[in-house]
């Protein structure tokens, strides 16, 4: 029996049911409403008017069964009156929701009719309500609904009666309004049959929705299914640095995840290259680095597409498979993308499909195109060049990265598709020595992760070289220069004072016992780090140990104690009293366009409070902002992930960013380590802080002696390591912590006498 509480003493907003007033991105509310109503076309009820009034024949039929002239009703009545709907057929539940009992439904009903009735003082809104909630259970049950997208301005509250009735069954339901016209708050003035999103624009603008096959919106329905998590994190893009290019490029599949902690499998993660190389420095060096390229590439075991003039327009036996795509007008972008999408079949290899899918629509969101056939004409090339690519028996017997490596001009179509191709599990380079096209180069990459690197020089495009030129010879004197920065200013000895700017930070998959190995080690003696450039891979600790040891608690606090350094910050978890509202996540609004941040905007702006930071700094906490963002282990409405992160990003509190400014990236890793011993579960601003601090390189312990979830609640497991013990504490009275002295732990010797006090 359902719980019949007093309409303005609901406690729970209904989750089933997402109302959305007016808009902040009108091309992302287009989008998120074209799928919603693909999806109710195929499955459900799209309905983009007030709902009809009961029919004379409706009421005729339905008369039969059930005595409309009542005023009031009781639960016993009302399902007496569902079970005959139901055993006559009037009202087929089973096509609301599979297995749905005739009871909860009756219910379910009464406690919306009571609700009705409860707001207002007529003597007809009983049985009004009853009368609509009746007739119209049984129009739309006359097919299978699974979701229902209710779209309309003039909106009555016998609507939000059937909508919230409807909700309550089990049924997801989307309302969309560009204004509330008053009619809603009449229903529900408490606000709790729906969990609302209140846009600040409220301007209307036409709605287009695609006339699609419904054998087609199943297909498509059914590819999305396929887009997992492991699917759309497989590709990573990793960076190097334009001297280590040549020889990075060449690094086997099993050397890229051996060297970032090993805790992948090659199906699991493709770890990939994307640079691009404009301009040139001296010219004979520069003519026998390309050779030497191209031809240690040729030597190895990668499969490289060479493209020097360009990719050939698709010709019509290309073109073939796209010809059932309709180009008459009916088809949104949106699913034209996903109509395209569909065409995409890796033979040779299946399990890349969805992986290869997965990043077509992913790189046809970019272009923001506005006419469907703009859309095709692009689509067809990226998706009849990439099939070339993966159509031969090579392909199929390589269990190596492919490789695209571009020389000379390019078009913007032909930039898009190597950014598909990067996407989609390939490395790809792109070398022009013509600068002229740096411009479109850097426009190109927003959204993209395509390193490029400028040198000084710029000259017209020649042939590519067939031979290596004779060039200059360093002088002995030179090289015992290089040499000694080498050996100096690397990895195998040591490393000058905050050498780095940049950081990568990669969890390491460790067992318990390992964590007391590695803690206290700095950055440059762990397995998997590394330097590049201006930039450091930090194989760091995000775990979580949940229970104590034997249930010894002396020991279990030892062990929090011999984890401490000077460079730590150690708190408990408090009960969370913070809620996020859409008033606090609106100012950041303006400051991303889908999940990029405009990381230029948001530094010039009154929310960059790290001003008195360096810019390095500055730069390295806007790049974890979006690092998160783009990561998908945050487990929240993907509308708020991005104001989120850049809410809680840009709110560091002094502590952790004086820990940030002092460290240097290849030497102690600084430490957050909390306590938790009570049953609130982590917010979403506490897990975000967690996946920034882990994102900047920070080592994590969750020590949690309940054994009770916390980071789990909006962090997804693939983010940290989790470890339990054997037995589980509660109430625990926690002692108080000292850090360990900064003095007595940084010791003597000549090279502290130079250490810097920090960025």
């Amino acid at each position: 029996m359902l719980n019949l509480v007093h309409p303005d003493r609901q406690p729970v907003r209904n989750s089933n049911f997402q109302r959305y007033v007016g808009y902040n991105d009108k091309t992302e509310m287009s989008r998120m409403l074209s799928k919603l109503y693909t999806d109710a076309a195929a499955n459900g009820v799209c309905i983009t008017a007030p709902i009809p009034n009961p029919s004379q024949n409706e009421l005729s039929k339905l008369m039969t069964a059930v005595n409309f002239n009542r005023t009031s009703v009781n639960s016993d009545e009302v399902l007496e009156d569902m079970l005959t709907l139901s055993q006559r057929g009037l009202v087929k539940l089973d096509h609301y929701i599979k297995g749905l009992q005739t009871k909860d439904a009756a219910d379910t009903v009464y406690a919306v009719i009571r609700d009705a009735a409860a707001r207002s003082v007529s003597q007809s809104a009983f049985k009004n309500t009853y009368v609509k909630l009746i007739c119209w259970l049984a129009r739309y049950s006359e097919k299978p609904v699974n979701s229902v997208l209710y779209i309309n301005d003039e909106v009555s509250k016998y609507d939000i009666y059937y909508l919230y009735l409807l909700s309550r069954l089990g049924l997801k339901v989307t309302m969309f309004s560009f204004s509330d016209n008053g009619a809603y708050a009449e229903a529900d003035p408490s606000g709790v049959f729906s969990e609302t999103t209140m846009g600040n624009l409220h301007e209307k603008f036409e709605l287009k929705f695609s006339k699609i096959d419904p054998k087609n919106i199943e297909l498509i329905k059914k590819m999305y299914e396929t887009f997992t998590p492991q699917v759309t994190r497989n590709v990573q893009n990793i960076t190097t640095s334009v001297d280590k290019l040549p020889e990075d490029i060449i690094e086997s599949h099993f050397q890229r995840i051996s060297s970032r902690g090993n805790h992948f499998n090659k199906s699991e993660l493709t770890p990939v290259y994307s640079a691009a190389m404009i301009g040139y420095n001296e010219k004979d060096i520069y003519t026998n680095i390309l050779y030497e390229m191209k031809n240690n590439l040729s030597k190895s075991d990668k499969l490289m597409l060479f493209v020097s003039n360009g990719f050939k327009n698709p010709d019509s036996e290309q073109v073939k498979i796209f010809a059932d795509i309709p180009r008459d007008g009916s088809l949104d972008v949106e699913s034209m993308i996903d109509m395209l999408a569909m065409k995409i079949e890796i033979k040779n290899k299946p399990e890349r499909t969805p992986i290869v899918r997965y990043a077509f629509i992913e790189e046809m969101k970019l272009m923001n195109a506005s006419s469907p056939e703009t859309v095709f004409v692009h689509g067809v090339k990226l998706i009849s060049w990439f099939m070339l690519c993966v159509s031969s028996d090579a392909y199929r017997m390589s269990s190596e990265i492919p490789i695209i490596f571009y020389y000379g001009n390019i078009t913007l179509t032909e930039l898009m598709f190597l950014h598909f191709a990067s996407r989609a599990g390939m490395d790809v380079v792109y070398i022009n020595p013509d600068k002229s096209c740096y411009d479109m180069v850097a426009n190109a990459n927003a959204g993209h992760k395509m390193q490029i690197f400028e040198l000084p020089n710029s000259m017209a495009v020649e042939p590519f070289p067939t031979k290596p030129v004779k060039a200059k010879i360093a002088t002995v004197a030179y090289n015992a220069e290089r040499e000694l920065d080498t050996m100096l200013y690397n990895d195998s000895v040591f490393f000058r004072d905050f050498q780095f700017s940049k950081l990568t930070s990669m969890t390491l998959k460790t067992t318990y016992e390992e964590i007391d190995i590695l803690w206290h080690q700095e950055a440059k003696y762990r397995s998997g780090f590394r330097a590049d450039n201006d930039r450091v891979i930090i194989p760091n600790i995000f775990a979580k140990i949940s229970g104590v040891p034997d249930g010894n608690a002396n020991k279990y606090w030892d062990d929090v104690r011999s984890k401490l350094s000077p460079n730590t910050i150690i708190t408990t978890k408090a009960p969370s009293v913070r809620h996020l509202t859409n008033a606090t996540l609106a100012p950041y609004r303006p400051f991303y366009n889908g999940t990029t941040v405009d990381i230029r905007k948001l530094k010039s702006s009154p929310l960059n409070k790290y001003g008195f930071l360096s810019d390095d700094l500055q730069y390295l906490i806007f790049e974890k902002i979006q690092e998160v963002i783009d990561s998908g282990y945050l487990k929240v409405d993907p509308q708020i992930v991005a104001p989120l992160v850049l809410y809680v990003g840009t709110n560091f509190d002094r502590a952790l960013l004086r820990l940030l400014q002092l460290y240097d990236f290849t030497k102690a890793i600084p430490k957050f380590i909390i306590i938790d011993n009570i049953e609130d579960t982590f917010s979403e601003v506490e897990c975000t802080q967690l996946l920034l601090i882990n994102s900047l390189g920070f080592d994590i312990l969750i020590y949690t002696p309940t054994g009770y979830r916390n980071l789990e609640s909006y962090i997804d497991m693939n983010a940290f390591e989790s470890y339990t013990m054997n037995d589980f504490k509660y109430d625990l009275r926690i002692p108080k912590f000292k850090l360990p002295d900064a003095a007595s732990a940084k010791g003597g010797g000549l090279f502290n006498k130079f250490r810097k006090k920090g960025r």
